[in-house]
């Protein structure tokens, strides 16, 4: 399996159009790391052409409701893809963070997890989708600047798998040796990855069960946000 991770930087282009241009071109790439699912920040509002399909309800901090709401989006009936989305950012939808799924995934077999950092500071959560027997795949954006939550947020995600594969791509504001997490693997891009003008920091990286330390490579072609994508094979 192979997943990727892009701060999208929603809100500076047309939404529709980051989504057709950036967000599919990702899916579409060629070659060994086309991924079959991308973790996502700063996703701005769901694409127009979007359908709703599903919410699921969970308990946030203080035990106030939060959703994570389930999306099909681009292919036809038979290929449409599954976007797990979550409107954190109630005010401006500029930070909503999620992950995308390659091919349909029946509702059926659909889990949806959401995890706040279980200690330290905390904002936003960690969403995530796992379908049928395959690793629950989470996305996270953490607090800006340092990622102050980071190990919170993977601590969160390595509990709840309760012992199942699991992996964390985002934008972690941090570098990735600053961090580690027992029983996990940090791995890093092999290049800087923001900001694309002048990359100096590698703040988009993978952390996963396992010890799979193999760096995930920077995809330089996609010139659409601030961060540039990064692609691995789990």
């Amino acid at each position: 399996m192979n997943v990727a991770t892009w701060n999208m930087q929603g809100a500076s282009h047309s939404t529709e159009d980051k989504w057709n241009k950036g967000v599919q071109a990702l899916l579409n790439m060629s070659g060994s790391l086309r991924p079959d699912a991308i973790c996502l920040q700063e996703a701005g509002a769901v694409p127009a052409s979007a359908k709703q399909e599903a919410t699921s309800e969970f308990r946030g901090p203080g035990g106030r409701p939060v959703y994570v709401y389930i999306y099909s989006w681009g292919g036809t009936d038979r290929t449409a893809r599954r976007l797990v989305y979550y409107w954190w950012d109630e005010a401006g939808n500029r930070c909503n963070v999620g992950v995308i799924a390659r091919e349909l995934i029946p509702f059926d077999s659909l889990e949806v997890g959401l995890n706040w950092a279980q200690a330290g500071p905390g904002w936003r959560p960690a969403v995530g989708l796992r379908a049928g027997t395959s690793p629950w795949i989470f996305s996270v954006h953490a607090i800006s600047p340092g990622g102050a939550d980071a190990p919170g947020l993977v601590n969160a995600v390595q509990s709840y798998a309760r012992g199942r594969p699991w992996a964390v791509g985002g934008d972690f504001n941090r570098e990735p040796n600053t961090f580690n997490v027992p029983n996990a693997t940090v791995r890093p891009p092999n290049e800087p990855t923001y900001p694309v003008t002048n990359p100096v920091s590698r703040y988009d990286y993978l952390v996963q069960s396992g010890a799979n330390n193999n760096p995930g490579a920077v995809v330089k072609q996609l010139v659409m946000s601030d961060h540039y994508p990064v692609a691995f094979a789990l």
